[in-house]
């Protein structure tokens, strides 16, 4: 399965400010999420980015939506599963939907999944802005991993987008 985090990140590395605010994020990056969200149709958030993104009017995604919470919530969309699976469980959803390809998004979100060696690509969207405040792009765990260059694209002016490739690599637990 192929498992992409597609973020728009503040130059320092934030996804939100104080509170959830998102008001850095241009309509151009915005844009180009949405589009490649549209894309795969399969996305999968944490708890918080469901919360977030229900305040805003933007959830549930097209496709199939995974929201990983510890709390039992019954959906009132039939393209949404909640679940209290750890990430490899909550990919296995996909699968037994025939769903090759996903999204995933949000701090703790991210870091669970690069924990656990399952990132293949990331599209990081990196907006001409700086909040000391908020969420991280990684958040709650701790990880190291390499990353390759694949494509530099200039989505406006002062917006770039970096897609990387995940160096898969044998992380043995000592």
């Amino acid at each position: 399965m192929r498992v992409i985090i597609h973020m728009i990140i503040t130059a320092n590395g934030m996804i939100t400010g104080k509170d959830g605010a998102t008001s850095f994020i241009s309509k151009k990056a915005s844009a180009e999420f949405l589009r490649m969200m549209g894309e795969v149709r399969a996305n999968l958030v944490g708890s918080g980015t469901y919360k977030e993104t229900l305040v805003h009017g933007s959830f549930p995604y097209p496709g199939l939506n995974v929201v990983m919470t510890r709390k039992k919530v019954k959906s009132r969309w039939k393209n949404v599963i909640f679940t209290d699976k750890g990430p490899r469980e909550a990919l296995y959803i996909f699968k037994k939907h025939g769903i090759n390809t996903v999204m995933v998004g949000g701090g703790k979100i991210n870091s669970a999944f690069m924990k656990e060696n399952l990132v293949d690509e990331l599209y990081l969207s990196i907006e001409p802005a700086v909040l000391t405040e908020g969420i991280k792009l990684f958040d709650g765990a701790d990880f190291k991993a390499k990353l390759r260059l694949l494509g530099v694209r200039r989505l406006s002016n002062g917006v770039v987008q970096l897609h990387y490739k995940v160096v898969k690599q044998n992380r043995s637990k000592a």
